[in-house]
């Protein structure tokens, strides 16, 4: 199901910004001749998983649980993925944003969940290992940081092998999409070039 066709605006609060900071704004943009002449494309994706994978890859821990033992299914929910793409000129400089949100107060295999966040990441043609600048992590800061970090590694090297972009996680004590009716406890943002398709 398609989300609507408008560039979505993440909102994040960061523990600590720089001294006498009250907000930062960051705006990845496009030269107005530029985009006039190339041309700017939008798509949408939407899809539901589950919080946890049962499907052989096993379940380690639970998140937030505190304990080493696998969850049962009657314990977990739906995660509802939402990715949003703006690409310039025939997709050769794209732009996303994939939000995880769960439909329920209960946990989530990190690891499982962001695998379904990068599938879904490369479901658009230009985001393929190959051509992936970097990837941003945003995660509520009352989770495991370090549990985070490994999680993403191990979902890139999933998802993504054998190229590692670069990535950075970041904690934040809450975030919101806009143009969303449910808050994400995760949000990647991510940069893609492609020269090739420069010939197109």
């Amino acid at each position: 199901k398609d989300l609507p066709d408008q560039c979505p605006i993440l909102l994040v609060a960061i523990p600590q910004l720089p001294v006498g900071a009250l907000t930062e704004v960051e705006v990845v943009s496009v030269e107005r001749r530029a985009a006039d002449c190339l041309g700017i494309t939008n798509s949408s994706r939407q899809r539901s998983c589950s919080s946890f994978d049962f499907g052989g890859d096993g379940v380690e821990f639970g998140w937030d649980t505190g304990y080493d033992f696998a969850v049962s299914s009657a314990s977990t929910s739906k995660v509802q993925i939402n990715a949003f793409f703006r690409s310039l000129s025939h997709q050769t400089v794209s732009g996303a944003i994939v939000t995880a949100s769960l439909q329920a107060d209960t946990a989530a295999d990190p690891i499982h969940v962001l695998k379904m966040m990068l599938n879904s990441l490369q479901e658009e043609p230009t985001f393929n290992s190959s051509s992936i600048l970097h990837l941003r992590l945003y995660h509520l800061a009352a989770t495991d940081g370090v549990l985070i970090r490994s999680a993403l590694q191990t979902a890139t090297a999933s998802v993504l092998s054998p190229i590692f972009p670069a990535a950075t996680v970041i904690p934040v004590s809450d975030m919101l999409v806009l143009q969303q009716k449910t808050r994400p406890f995760l949000a990647l943002q991510a940069l893609s070039f492609d020269p090739v398709r420069l010939d197109q």
